[in-house]
C-alpha cells in the first residue's frame, strides 16, 4: 500500500511513502519514464513519512520517529549523508517556502513553526524554529503560498456532528401543526 506525496520540481520523479509489512513507512521515489522501477529514498525500521521536495529538487523534508517521537528532518536527494533534524520539540508535515529559504512544520500542539534555511556549500543550515501561529490540534493538513505569507489549513472535525432528527407524522392539513419531532 502506498500514498502519493510530491513531484520533483521538474516532474521527473514521484516521491511517495510505502507501508511495509513491518508496520513502518518508508520513502520511495518513482522516476516518471517508461519502464521505471521504484527506488528507495529512505528505508529504516522507523516511520518516514510526509516527504516533500525542496523547490530546487536537491533536498527532501520528511517526518521520522527515529528519536522516539515525530520530528522533521531534511536529507540530500538522492540520499547522501546523515539527515539534518530541523524540529527540536516534535514536528510533522514540513512544507518548503517557494524560494527554499524557509521550512514550516506542524508542532505537536497544533502550532505552525518556521525555520530559516541558509544554503551552504553542500549542506543547509537551519535557524531555530520560530512560532508563527496556533491551529487546532485536529489539523489534517496544510499548505502555504509560495511567498510563505498565507496558509490554508484543513482541520479534522473535532466536535460531534449535530444529532439526527426523525420526523414522523408530517401533517399537511394544518399550517400550525406541520410536524411532530421525536428526539
Amino acid at each position: 500500500m502506498s500514498r502519493d506525496l510530491d513531484l520533483t520540481p521538474d516532474s521527473s520523479a514521484l516521491l511517495y511513502q510505502e507501508f511495509n509489512r513491518g508496520n513502518a513507512t518508508d520513502l520511495m521515489v518513482l522516476p516518471m519514464h517508461a519502464n521505471a522501477r521504484p527506488e528507495v529514498v529512505l528505508k529504516t525500521a522507523f516511520d518516514e513519512s510526509d516527504g516533500r521536495f525542496s523547490p530546487d529538487g536537491h533536498w527532501v523534508s520528511f517526518t521520522s520517529d527515529v528519536s522516539g517521537r515525530s520530528e522533521v528532518y531534511v536529507a540530500r536527494f538522492p540520499m547522501r549523508g546523515t539527515p539534518i533534524r530541523v524540529s527540536r520539540a516534535g514536528g510533522s508535515m514540513a512544507r518548503w517556502r517557494g524560494d527554499g529559504r524557509e521550512l514550516t512544520f506542524l508542532g505537536p500542539a497544533g502550532e505552525i513553526m518556521a525555520a530559516a534555511v541558509a544554503p551552504k556549500a553542500d549542506s543547509l543550515d537551519f535557524g531555530a524554529p520560530q512560532f508563527l501561529f496556533r491551529t487546532s490540534e485536529g489539523i489534517a493538513s496544510y499548505e502555504l503560498t509560495a511567498d510563505g505569507h498565507r496558509f490554508i489549513v484543513a482541520a479534522n472535525e473535532i466536535d460531534p456532528p449535530p444529532p439526527v432528527q426523525l420526523v414522523l407524522r408530517w401533517f399537511h392539513f394544518s399550517p400550525l401543526a406541520r410536524r411532530v419531532v421525536f428526539e
